[in-house]
C-alpha cells in the first residue's frame, strides 16, 4: 500500500495513507472500536478536503460584466491608465466603429490608445447616461467630450469644446471583454467645431 500511495503522490493525487497494526481487512466496521473510529475519521477528513476545493469553485461569484464595463470607462477610458487592459480585455480583443474603425487583439488596441492620448482632443470624458444588460452583454449610452486642439478627419485645430452622443455594446467573457461595437454621432461633432456645415 506504501507504493500505491506513493505512487498516486506523485502523479498529483491527493492521499491520506495511514496503515493500522493488528488488524483485518475491513476493519473499519468491526472490533477494535478505537481503531475503527480513527480510521473513520481520517476517512472523514479526506473526503471532506476533497471535495471543498471544487465545491468552492462552482460556488466562487461570476465577475459581473457591468462592473468589468464600468471599470474600463473610469480607470482607462477617463483615467488614462492603461495598465488595467490586460485585466479587463481579451488578448484576441475585438473592437468595431466608432471613430477608429476596426481594431483586432490586445496590443493593437494598446497602441491607438497610447497614440490617442496626445490627439486631436484634450480633456476627453465619457459620461454614462444608461446601461443595460443581456446575458454577457453590456449596452452603454454614453456622451462624449473634448476641446479639439489637434487635427482631426481634415478639420485644423479649433479650440473649441464638443459633446456627441454614442452607443457601446460590450461582450464579456469570464470577466473580460471580449468584443465590442460602437457608434458616435460623429456628424454632430464635427458641426460643434466648425468643421462642416449644413445647407440653409
Amino acid at each position: 500500500m506504501n507504493a500505491l500511495a506513493d505512487t498516486l503522490r506523485a502523479a498529483g493525487v491527493p492521499v491520506t495513507h495511514r496503515e493500522f497494526d493488528g488488524v483485518d481487512h475491513g476493519f473499519t466496521h468491526t472490533k477494535p472500536a478505537a481503531v475503527a473510529g480513527e480510521a473513520i475519521r481520517l476517512i472523514g477528513e479526506h473526503l471532506r478536503a476533497a471535495y471543498a476545493a471544487p465545491q468552492a469553485a462552482r460556488q466562487a461569484p461570476r465577475p459581473d460584466p457591468v462592473a468589468v464595463v464600468r471599470r474600463f470607462i473610469d480607470e482607462v477610458v477617463n483615467g488614462g491608465d492603461l495598465s488595467a487592459l490586460d485585466e479587463l480585455w481579451a488578448a484576441d480583443l475585438a473592437w468595431h466603429g466608432g471613430s477608429m474603425g476596426d481594431i483586432h487583439g490586445i496590443e493593437a488596441y494598446r497602441a491607438y490608445l497610447s497614440a490617442s492620448a496626445a490627439g486631436a482632443f484634450t480633456g476627453m470624458r465619457l459620461d454614462v447616461k444608461e446601461v443595460i444588460t443581456a446575458g454577457d452583454q453590456v449596452v452603454v449610452r454614453f456622451t462624449n467630450s473634448g476641446t479639439q486642439t489637434g487635427p482631426f478627419m481634415g478639420a485644423q485645430p479649433s479650440g473649441r469644446h464638443a459633446e456627441w452622443l454614442g452607443i457601446g455594446i460590450y461582450t464579456v467573457h469570464d470577466g473580460k471583454i471580449s468584443e465590442a461595437w460602437f457608434g458616435e454621432d460623429i456628424l454632430g461633432m464635427l458641426l460643434q467645431l466648425g468643421a462642416v456645415s449644413l445647407p440653409a
